[in-house]
């Protein structure tokens, strides 16, 4: 499980890729945008009526694709925001606190299952981690360094994605198309 977990992940986030690349070579002069391309979906009828005011999505469309990566970015933001806090922040506690505010509302019974045992059994102590995702070896003699260097760029990564979270979550609500239901 330790190495299935993670390439799932990334094998759901290539999907998504798909979905967006595909709904947006349909008309690439209407699809340039996030919400060129969710419009274009929405006047095309991709999407069935869902609630009173919003549409349920196909699983298969633009829109479920740039849903999901906006969750997973969001997801991945409050997980930095909350590791980089400070120096002892525990990553557990930190991808906890990001899961139940940023993926599990949509996540059904199994996939929330799914989540705690691939946490539990793929989430390193915080040094192994920022060294994993800085692309360093913790047990260098200036690991601090190179600690210090990808804990600020975290830091920038966050502050970049969020004003681009916030505007496509913005796309979606003012078109009808935040779907809420469960995965």
């Amino acid at each position: 499980m330790q190495h299935t977990g993670p390439k799932a992940l990334a094998r759901d986030f290539d999907n998504n890729i798909r979905k967006i690349e595909s709904a947006a070579y349909t008309d690439p002069t209407r699809t340039h945008t996030v919400a060129s391309l969710l419009q274009h979906e929405r006047d095309r009828g991709v999407h069935r009526q869902g609630s009173e005011s919003s549409l349920y999505l196909r699983e298969q469309s633009g829109a479920m694709g740039l849903l999901w990566i906006r969750r997973t970015l969001a997801f991945q933001s409050d997980f930095y925001e909350r590791l980089l806090e400070d120096d002892n922040a525990d990553p557990i506690d930190a991808i906890h606190h990001a899961y139940q505010q940023q993926l599990k509302p949509y996540h059904g019974w199994t996939l929330e299952k799914c989540y705690n045992l691939l946490v539990k059994n793929n989430m390193p102590p915080r040094r192994l981690l920022l060294a994993r995702v800085g692309g360093y070896d913790d047990q260098y003699s200036d690991a601090s360094f190179y600690e210090k260097k990808t804990c600020d760029e975290l830091k920038r990564l966050v502050a970049l994605w969020r004003p681009l979270i916030q505007k496509w979550k913005r796309s979606f609500v003012e078109l009808g198309m935040e779907d809420t239901r469960r995965a």
